[in-house]
């Protein structure tokens, strides 16, 4: 398969598809998949893990982080397993207190409402018991094949059928197999690869540097000095988690002093007004840089012994990684997907790491975007649109908006042959410096409801005799529990 005859301008029929991935996205491509009249025998799932549910598999006790450089002085935190193994099974990001910060009737799949009773912000068990429940009443279980890794996704070497396309190693027990798609959907997430800034002088810090997938629950640390790196909501999370064991523990214990460096003011993290617990933690400028004497530099010029300080966390967000999108097989050769971070660091050897710091197979291929995808959708890869990567979009509802995603591809795969034409930009209501996958509200819902038109569907039906099964665009009740979710968790949760 050469990458000339893998841009067309029709798609050749889909035949056999492989879906990386049986998270929730994972799931909502396998239903789409059937509902769009694929039959579940030509549905190949590959999930890494014993069971389904991705991200939202807890895992209490997992394996410790390693802290090694790259040579550009990048920080890559790492178990010694993935170390060893790169593209293994990563520990998931989830810690023990972890609610969600969108109503559940937010969070669910169309037609697939959580149990009557769930908490409004449901705890993250409940949405490990919604995914497996979904896939178990759509009878998905079938279509996925557990504890199976997927080493190598690549354009099926020599003249070969559009049935052959993509070919996939996957690796079960120590067992290695090949096989042939026609389709590929990757749902792998991107939450497995954390990212942490560069800092100049990390390497300089004595103490405990590790990322909040690490993170599990504030007891382990309570006491400690803590430095969070980030503001976000894992870095919120976590400042109150170690707060408020701090105001439940007895008067006379020690109690953790809790620092929080954010690129914005301490009003903008936490406004007036905001829970008793934020009056724990201390916020910080941006952290510069730490002397070769272990002195934390702010960006305001402000100093911190980092002898004083037991462990600095970094809540700084993840990576796209797709370690079975090997730089020397095709299609990615020619057309990459991901592109390493760059640092412009500039010369000195204050600058750069030492050499026992350094392991110069760190690097792993995570990327700050996805590459060569439509405008539209961001999902599917132009140079051949048999292949997409689903679910990329951040500041959004995933499992909604993914699920659409799938819908959107299905129809495009099996019916249309073509990515639907006249589809408008990638609507975005933020912007990030350096993702171009953001999105958010109401941009979220201004994407959804064009691709449903695009296919037919959405406004189209409103009409009083829609056809069976459409979506209509999304409604008024969901948008207004979105809208509200924010100031609806601060009412019942406090934060």
């Amino acid at each position: 398969m050469t990458l000339s005859e893998s841009s067309p301008t029709s798609l050749p029929p889909l035949s056999r598809v492989a879906v990386i991935g049986a998270g929730a996205l994972g799931l909502a491509s396998i239903g789409q998949l059937i509902a769009g009249g694929v039959l579940r025998e030509h549905i190949v799932v590959f999930e890494a893990r014993e069971d389904v549910g991705g991200l939202w598999k807890f895992e209490e006790d997992a394996e410790e982080d390693e802290l090694v450089f790259s040579p550009s002085g990048q920080a890559i935190p790492r178990t010694r397993r993935e170390r060893n193994h790169p593209g293994s099974v990563p520990p998931t990001a989830l810690y023990r207190n972890l609610r969600t910060n969108l109503p559940n009737e937010v969070m669910a799949f169309r037609g697939h409402a959580f149990p009557e009773g769930t908490d409004i912000f449901p705890h993250h068990t409940k949405i490990f018991s919604y995914l497996r429940d979904y896939a178990d009443n759509s009878d998905l279980r079938r279509c996925i094949r557990f504890n199976t890794l997927v080493t190598r996704v690549y354009h099926t070497l020599g003249d070969v059928s559009d049935e052959e396309r993509w070919s996939a190693e996957s690796s079960t027990g120590g067992s290695v197999r090949t096989e042939r798609f026609s389709h590929v959907v990757i749902a792998n997430g991107h939450y497995s690869d954390p990212f942490i800034p560069y800092v100049q002088g990390l390497w300089n810090y004595k103490g405990k540097v590790t990322h909040s997938r690490w993170w599990r629950a504030a007891d382990k640390y309570h006491g400690q000095t803590i430095l969070v790196v980030g503001s976000r909501a894992s870095g919120g999370d976590i400042c109150r988690d170690l707060a408020l064991l701090n105001i439940a523990s007895p008067p006379d214990s020690p109690k953790s002093k809790i620092f929080q460096s954010t690129r914005s003011s301490p009003s903008e993290v936490y406004p007036e007004g905001s829970a008793a617990w934020t009056k724990e933690v201390e916020v910080c400028p941006r952290m510069s840089l730490i002397t070769p004497e272990g002195i934390i530099v702010f960006s305001d010029g402000t100093e911190m012994d980092s002898s004083k300080v037991d462990m600095i966390c970094f809540a700084t967000g993840y990576n796209f990684y797709f370690p079975f999108c090997l730089p020397s097989d095709a299609p990615w050769d020619s057309h990459p997907v991901t592109q390493p971070r760059t640092f412009n660091v500039g010369e000195g050897d204050d600058l750069l790491p030492p050499a026992d710091k350094i392991d110069e197979n760190s690097y792993n291929g995570g990327a700050g975007q996805v590459d060569q995808l439509d405008e539209s959708c961001q999902m599917f890869y132009l140079p051949d649109p048999t292949i997409i990567f689903i679910g990329l979009a951040y500041m959004v509802v995933p499992f909604r908006l993914g699920e659409t995603q799938a819908r959107l591809a299905t129809r495009a795969w099996k019916e249309l042959r073509h990515i639907p034409a006249g589809l408008p930009p990638l609507a975005q209501s933020f912007t990030l410096e350096g993702n171009r996958h953001c999105v958010g509200y109401p941009a979220e819902v201004t994407n959804a409801d064009n691709w449903l038109k695009g296919i037919g569907e959405g406004e189209a039906v409103e009409e009083e005799d829609p056809k069976e099964g459409a979506w209509k665009k999304t409604d008024q009740k969901w948008i207004l529990s979105r809208e509200g979710a924010k100031e609806l968790r601060q009412e019942l949760l406090g934060y």
